[in-house]
């Protein structure tokens, strides 16, 4: 059902649907722990924070239920929850995350809900802007109905070295939970019905995953969107025993699970996912002598795929994008918001323009930073020729995980980058795919109307176009 594994799906599966649901604002995010020991990973996971507490009241080491090791102490003559909530206070304000990327690119995401049932203020500081949502009463001060919102469903810290609203984190806190956070609960239930949720940095043995199996399996009988979360493989043979298991559970709840082998690999993941959810705009980078017929044919061939271009008005860029002007006109579907001409801030005026086509932008950016946000604003870019100035424009695409499509017949640096490519193509993916290294090879074609069929192929590839839902989800 799923390829290869018994369970699962693939990240072209996650990429594909859930970056859709992204784009008709039909999604949401629960972050979980692995989240913040992606961004620190010296950051104490659930079992060390209780270890201190549990050796302190001498509760044995084989009881696995933490939060019930939470609840034992408390309940103990030498433990209260004052203790419990201050030491997990002072652990984990003590705690500076080394990067906060994988967060980054979660607030990249066009996403206006957040859930976490993490204690740190990491989202918040990567969405300054964001309302923070940790009681009850918080939920019924909505701005506006897109704004985005940080919703703490456990409580948070205050970034003090205090509590914003007291954490949720015994066993009686679990499970009296419905009744005490009853907006809280009857929120996240409403999303959990209306939109598709991306549950982040959770594994099995984290106890907060019980939110996530109770809203499936409680709920799934509606029906409603398709859920999807990624979960690290297990390291030990007998959680690896049960992980298919555990996973086909989720699986036949509503909730498709990707596989990965370590939170580390969430930051590249989410930094394609981004990528997903951007405009369906392609970078056009090139120049020199003898692209023309290339920048014609490949003009021509986009007007069908639905994109919108943008460049810096460079050779390449003005060739494509005025064959793909005067190919929109012929079909009478011209619209000037499909092409974007990009003005950097210099002394001397810029070129006169020799067709009017597009939309012209003059920015007061300097060079470097306006070529940095077009390409990142972008889910692909296609090489044309081009010299120095492109191969720093491709350089800014590796950089930034923008997959590139170099058209090696056009010569310069795009058959260089071809050439480059060509040696590792075993390990190329765009798209969330592997590449199709016939397709690939025609780049390099000496007849330029085979090679331009061969980038239509892998741009539409590389930006999630013509998507075709996977057989057995919703």
């Amino acid at each position: 059902m799923y390829g290869a594994r018994a369970v699962g799906i693939s990240e072209q599966d996650l990429l594909n649907q859930f970056g859709g649901a992204v784009l008709t604002h039909n999604a949401a995010l629960f972050v979980g722990a692995g989240m913040s020991r992606v961004a620190a990973p010296d950051s104490p996971d659930w079992a060390k924070l209780v270890e201190p507490l549990r050796r302190r009241v001498h509760i044995p080491a084989d009881l696995e239920d933490l939060p019930l090791v939470a609840q034992y102490f408390v309940q103990h003559p030498d433990g209260n929850r004052q203790q419990l909530e201050e030491h997990v206070a002072n652990e984990l304000s003590s705690v500076r995350p080394s990067r906060l990327v994988g967060h980054e690119r979660l607030a990249a995401l066009p996403i206006s809900e957040v859930w976490t049932t993490n204690y740190d203020w990491f989202l918040e500081e990567v969405m300054p802007t964001a309302q923070v949502v940790v009681r009850d009463e918080d939920l019924a001060d909505r701005r506006t109905a897109w704004d985005r919102r940080i919703i703490k469903m456990h409580g948070g810290l205050d970034g003090r070295g205090g509590w914003a609203a007291p954490p949720v984190i015994t066993r009686a806190d679990y499970e009296r939970y419905e009744s005490t956070h009853q907006r809280m609960w009857a929120a996240l239930t409403a999303t959990f019905l209306t939109r598709s949720f991306l549950f982040l940095g959770f594994s099995f043995s984290d106890p907060n995953v019980d939110v996530l199996l109770r809203l499936a399996r409680s709920r799934f009988e509606f029906g409603g969107p398709e859920h999807f979360t990624v979960f690290r493989r297990p390291d030990s043979d007998a959680d690896r025993k049960l992980f298919p298991h555990r996973v086909r559970d989720l699986q036949l709840s509503g909730v498709a699970v990707l596989e990965i082998d370590d939170h580390a690999q969430l930051i590249p993941l989410l930094g394609r996912l981004v990528r997903r959810t951007r405009p369906p705009r392609l970078f056009v980078s090139g120049s020199g002598r003898g692209i023309g017929d290339v920048c014609d044919r490949l003009g021509r061939r986009l007007v069908d795929l639905g994109v919108e271009v943008a460049s810096l008005a460079g050779d390449a860029g003005m060739g494509v994008s005025y064959s793909l002007g005067r190919a929109m006109r012929d079909q009478s579907r011209y619209d000037p918001n499909r092409v974007m001409l990009l003005f950097r801030q210099k002394e001397e005026p810029p070129p006169e323009l020799t067709e009017r086509t597009g939309t012209v932008v003059y920015s007061h950016l300097p060079a470097e930073q306006l070529r940095r946000s077009a390409i990142d604003s972008s889910r692909a870019l296609v090489v044309v020729g081009g010299g120095e100035t492109t191969a720093s424009e491709v350089a800014i695409a590796d950089e930034l995980g923008v997959p590139v499509v170099p058209i090696g017949t056009a010569g310069g640096t795009g058959r260089v980058v071809w050439q480059r490519l060509s040696t590792g193509l075993g390990s190329l993916t765009i798209g969330g795919a592997p590449v199709n290294a016939e397709d690939f090879a025609l780049l390099g074609n000496a007849d330029a109307a085979v090679a331009v069929e061969s980038a239509v192929r892998l741009l539409t590839q590389a930006m999630y176009l013509g998507i075709q839902t996977v057989p057995g989800h919703r």
